[in-house]
């Protein structure tokens, strides 16, 4: 039987072995960043992709909407509607969007905001299966996601009036 002394110097020599292996295939750092200035998708993390989402959640601007009608354009993705009309608004969603566009907004006036398809039978825009809900937000400071699903399918979701 090996002494107690052969045996932490084997555990000595095993351990220096490892620890040299791990040393030797440290992690690569070459493509790794610490600010967000580089343009390169092959950088880690993906420099451009953490600067859209940065940009994205830090940028949308408020745009206010002051119509009785007002039909929707896919550059008011890049918005956070402000409806603040003393008057009802129709907001009209158009025909064609692509899929997995995300709007957003609130009901700032004091007037009712109802949601229609540009074209009845061809944009159809759902609350949730058997609802109880409308397609009108339910007051003052009510608040809207529509997410486009393709094919002329939105879903709308948010603080929705009830339907009585």
């Amino acid at each position: 039987m090996a002494s107690l002394k052969a045996k932490i110097s084997s555990l000595k020599d095993v351990l220096v072995e490892k620890l040299n292996v791990l040393f030797a295939d440290k992690e690569n750092k070459s493509n790794k960043k610490t600010d967000l200035a580089s343009k390169s998708d092959a950088d880690f993390p993906n420099v451009p992709a953490v600067v859209a989402g940065i940009n994205f959640a830090t940028t949308k601007v408020s745009k206010p909407v002051t119509s009785s009608t007002y039909n929707l354009v896919l550059a008011d993705k890049d918005f956070n509607l402000k409806f603040t009309n003393t008057t009802a608004c129709n907001v009209v969603v158009p025909l064609g969007l692509p899929a997995d566009v995300f709007f957003q907004g609130e009901q700032r006036g004091t007037a009712a905001v109802t949601f229609s398809g540009a074209v009845a039978g061809f944009v159809s825009v759902n609350v949730q299966a058997n609802s109880i809900y409308t397609k009108q937000l339910k007051g003052q400071y009510s608040a809207f996601t529509l997410n486009t699903n393709g094919n002329n399918l939105i879903t709308l979701s948010g603080d929705l009036e009830l339907d009585k």
